[in-house]
């Protein structure tokens, strides 16, 4: 394309970023309209998108959620709201609140039998690996002179509590030979949390039951699946080429905004086609592109000199899918004629 470079794209971004606000407000607003009144509750996540280069002004070193280390990373969030019955909260704000797992106000979610049944095999696979080690450092210390039974204790011990057996099974030393013993009893109790997974919330009662947490803690499934379309070659986030800040802001935005086209994109596509989990055949966003994508130009030059641009007339398949997202295909031809 003549004339256009990456300055072009630069001064995109730095438009974008000057309306970022101006376009924030309009989206809550027609989110408000939609639902008949403000969102109560946010539930929010970060994650980290890296650099390449170090030069840019947000980007800092740390923790590294994608496993990049030694690259300048920022962090980006993904909210989802969520209304709750009664409206606002009594002060008229809007609440940020987390729920995660912990022990304050509590909503147990018991986890469906087969769970159960895992979370017991994999207790007795833990407890058989934890007998064999023992047994192999008890070979190793006797056929070894240098060999501490104390280090091997302690190593054991340290694996036990990282494996969730340290409840029901303790490790001793008995004249240099390691004893491990079961505490059938303490096992029982300990089974009887299988499938239980405890909530906490630091949202009022009065606004959030134990159901509703537990239906929003689910929710986060959410985010996560947002964070893996944007960071991942759907919509590829990362890594980021950008140094000043507000381009990096408005290149996280870009993303954003494409994160909501696709899922309007998706929420359409369902609505006609129905989802993979009901229908192993049901055309996904991915399928959709694909077949979107064989719409091209055909371009014919008639014996005057006059380029003509022909589109495609769509296939059932494609009109389907047009329908479906609300778009219509335009047919006409235009000339375009070409320089002597």
């Amino acid at each position: 394309m003549e004339g256009f470079d990456e300055d072009d794209l630069y001064a995109a971004l730095d438009w974008l970023a000057s309306q970022q606000e101006r376009i924030e407000r309009e989206l809550y607003r027609a989110y408000v309209k939609a639902q008949g009144q403000p969102p109560v509750l946010v539930l929010y996540d970060v994650t980290s998108s890296y650099f390449e280069g170090e030069c840019n002004e947000l980007g800092q070193y740390g923790y590294h959620r994608d496993g990049k280390r030694g690259k300048p990373q920022i962090l980006d969030g993904r909210p989802d709201t969520h209304l709750l019955p009664g409206g606002r909260a009594a002060d008229g704000s809007l609440r940020y609140a987390s729920v995660r797992g912990g022990a304050r106000r509590q909503a147990p979610d018991r986890a469906p039998q087969r769970n159960r049944a895992g979370e017991g095999r994999r207790r007795e696979d833990k407890w058989a690996q934890l007998q064999a080690q023992v047994a192999e450092r008890n070979a190793f210390v006797q056929s070894s002179r240098r060999a501490s039974a104390a280090a091997g204790l302690a190593a054991l011990q340290r694996w036990a509590k990282s494996h969730k057996l340290s409840a029901f099974v303790t490790l001793t030393l008995k004249e240099c030979v390691l004893v491990c013993t079961l505490d059938k009893e303490a096992k029982a109790q300990d089974a009887l949390l299988d499938g239980c997974y405890l909530l906490e919330t630091d949202v009022p009662l009065a606004l959030m039951d134990a159901k509703t947490v537990d239906a929003r803690y689910r929710d986060l499934q959410k985010v996560e699946r947002n964070f893996r379309i944007v960071k991942t070659t759907f919509l590829e986030i990362r890594p980021i080429f950008l140094r000043k800040a507000e381009r990096t802001k408005a290149h996280v935005f870009v993303a954003m905004l494409a994160l909501k086209i696709t899922r309007r994109f998706e929420a359409d596509l369902h609505r006609t086609f129905g989802s993979t989990e009901d229908d192993p055949a049901a055309i996904t966003p991915d399928d959709a592109l694909v077949a979107l994508g064989r719409l091209t130009y055909l371009y014919t030059t008639d014996r005057n000199g006059q380029r003509h641009t022909h589109l495609p007339r769509p296939d059932d398949q494609q009109a389907k899918i047009l329908s479906a997202i609300g778009l219509s295909f335009p047919l006409k031809a235009k000339a375009d004629k070409l320089a002597a």
